[in-house]
């Protein structure tokens, strides 16, 4: 017996003691429908007396569907007729669902339910990141992702082109350079910083206290100040744990600041937000440090900025201010962070092969900061090459690879060693060719039932927007992840996961449309309290409400109306809700008619459903109606 007949013979015994037969069906239409869907008479263009169980054919399963929806959702028959027994709507519904369901199966089981696509660039940054075991930014060295159906994951829009594939190359360079060592361990900072002794601008800020109880103080909201920790500078590239020492000056009330990278002695270089933090109103010494890690370039540094403080300063100038502001005491840095030397992204290529020293050759061997360059040796090169690309190539390829898969890319390393390359360059071109390959860049299914492997690509590109974990691809290998239980649990456990926050962004940036919060800027004359820190607070509504919903296993109508929504001080103060205070989100019960209950009412929807100036009521109508009902309007008619 094939696969579809397989289906059809398990849905028909599911289905059996649950679901009604064909006269039971014609039965509920004569006494209940086809007055008005009948012969005489077809209200809505629907006609269900010669309606006949064809449910392979596209345009008469469309029909039995419109029918199972309007008696499921009690729309048929309408409430001033006589109603059937709830029972026997629900085992006609059943009835129909099982024949659209069967008829879906069979149509589709000789071709495989999922088409082939290529990951987008935030699942390719994300899979090599999670590959490889680095965080080096990869998607902006991509170009923008089509979009169909309004998401950016539907193979109609993801095209492929030359252009593209050598982009794909260039990130499968780039990740692979900051995957293996090529320098010795870089010094690590661990190093308690302070702003003294650097310029001071009297107009903009202070400074307090000498020695530990030295503190600079900086009043300016502004977006540009000079606050750059000079002190510090990046020595190698990679992430840096940070202990902020800061408290409110001259407040009673915490003030909220903001943290970016920056460039020293480079205003104009663009920065990266960091995140928001509170410094509370206390005395030297007495608060507990902000902490934080980010990534930051060789060279780089963080720069401060307190946030709704200093509008007057420059009229009175720092030294006779006597309104709020930031004192920053200390800033403690330790990093770049590794837990091993080489790092688990270098072992977990080459394991434990040596590394060994190239010697300088041309200006270089001249310089006396010249750093010696590494590069992987093999006292069994064949060997190890093999070794390593053959344990390579099943994770890229997120299932069990076969011999004829798996020769060619051995074959290319091996022929380059027999032509003088060098042990790492052979390998790396090898693994590079597994990155550019059709095997790691698409998303294939085999025709018919899914296989095992399929499936945890399947989930962990839904939720992870990733490649599978060890754990997918163990139980894929036993063949027991498409067991319900295992479903559940895995399901459960990836949800759990940090990385379940990459579905959260992805989803509701997409769905509601939060990627275009910056498509218009509101006009700083008609509303000049919007700024970076509300928008910020906006999408990070938005995003925990969604992730409250999902993590709760609420309602679906939650997100049309609900009695809780999550909130900042700052976005509090926006919404006129009093009582909550810092930076930090949380989630907080509405009183009746506050109206901010569901996504409808958020700022962030509402900001990308405006265009800066004025509200748009046919841009709402039409997002509501194509986000929230999944009824998208028709285009305007020729000429308007």
């Amino acid at each position: 017996m094939n696969a579809p007949s397989r289906w059809l013979l398990l849905i028909a015994l599911a289905c059996r003691a649950s679901a009604a037969d064909e006269p039971a069906v014609r039965t509920l239409f004569a006494e209940h429908c086809t007055e008005c869907h009948g012969a005489k008479k077809q209200k809505g263009d629907l006609r269900l007396d010669n309606l006949q169980p064809g449910f392979g054919d596209v345009d008469v399963a469309a029909r039995w569907l419109k029918v199972m929806e309007r008696i499921e959702s009690g729309e048929m028959p309408p409430k001033d007729e006589e109603r059937p027994p709830a029972d026997a709507v629900k085992q006609v519904a059943a009835w129909i669902d099982a024949n659209l369901l069967a008829a879906d199966v069979a149509r589709r089981g000789n071709e495989g339910r999922g088409r082939i696509r290529r990951m987008n660039r935030v699942e390719h940054e994300n899979t090599l990141h999670d590959l490889l075991g680095v965080d080096t930014p990869l998607k902006e060295m991509l170009p923008e992702d089509g979009t169909a159906l309004g998401f950016d994951k539907v193979g109609d829009a993801l095209d492929l082109s030359s252009v593209l594939m050598e982009r794909f190359l260039q990130a499968a360079e780039t990740a692979l350079e900051a995957a293996i060592v090529h320098e010795a361990q870089p010094p690590s900072v661990k190093q308690r910083f302070t702003y003294e002794g650097d310029n001071l601008n009297a107009n903009i800020m202070r400074d307090i206290g000498a020695g530990p109880q030295f503190a600079r103080v900086f009043f300016l909201s502004n977006e540009n100040p000079p606050t750059q920790l000079k002190q510090f500078k990046a020595p190698a590239s990679g992430r840096y744990r940070f202990k902020v020492g800061a408290y409110a000056f001259q407040s009673g009330r915490p003030v909220t600041y903001r943290v970016y990278t920056a460039e020293l002695n480079r205003r104009d270089a663009e920065s990266k937000l960091i995140g928001h933090f509170s410094a509370p109103p206390v005395e030297f010494g007495e608060y507990a440090p902000s902490e934080f890690e980010f990534r930051l370039d060789a060279g780089q540094t963080i720069k401060f900025m307190p946030y709704d403080v200093g509008y007057d300063i420059y009229r009175i100038g720092a030294l006779f201010y006597t309104g709020a502001g930031l004192a920053v005491q200390s800033v403690d840095v330790e990093g770049p962070l590794h837990d091993a030397w080489p790092p688990t992204s270098h072992t977990r290529l080459f394991g434990d092969l040596p590394l060994e020293a190239v010697p300088l050759t041309g200006p270089a061997r001249y310089k006396r900061d010249a750093k010696p360059r590494f590069t992987v040796t093999s006292k069994n090169p064949q060997a190890d090459a093999e070794r390593t690309v053959r344990a390579f190539a099943p994770r890229a390829f997120r299932r069990a690879v076969s011999e004829d898969v798996i020769a060619p890319y051995v074959k290319l390393a091996l022929d380059r060693l027999a032509g003088g390359v060098t042990f790492e360059k052979a390998v790396v071109l090898a693994l590079k060719s597994v990155l550019c390959s059709p095997d790691f860049l698409l998303l294939e299914e085999s025709p018919g039932r899914l296989s095992e492997y399929a499936v945890a690509s399947r989930l962990s590109y839904f939720l992870w927007s990733s490649c599978p974990d060890d754990e997918l691809l163990r139980l894929a290998a036993e063949k027991k992840l498409s067991t319900p239980e295992n479903l559940r649990t895995q399901v459960e456990r990836m949800l759990k996961d940090p990385k379940a926050a990459r579905f959260t962004t992805n989803f509701t940036d997409q769905w509601l449309s939060l990627r275009e919060i910056d498509a218009t800027l509101p006009d700083k004359m008609l509303y000049p309290e919007f700024d970076e820190y509300l928008k910020a607070s906006m999408l990070d509504e938005t995003r925990s409400f969604f992730d409250e919903v999902l993590r709760t296993d609420r309602s679906v109508m939650t997100f049309v109306d609900s009695d809780f929504t999550f909130l900042n001080e700052r976005l509090a103060k926006h919404y006129g809700i009093e009582g909550v205070s810092g930076p930090e989100f949380r989630k907080v019960s509405l009183q009746p008619g506050t109206h901010r209950g569901g996504v409808i009412t958020q700022a962030a929807v509402l900001k990308v459903t405006a265009n800066g100036t004025t509200t748009s009521p046919v841009i709402r109508g039409k997002f509501i109606a194509d986000k929230i009902l999944g009824e998208p309007p028709p285009g305007p008619p020729t000429g308007v």
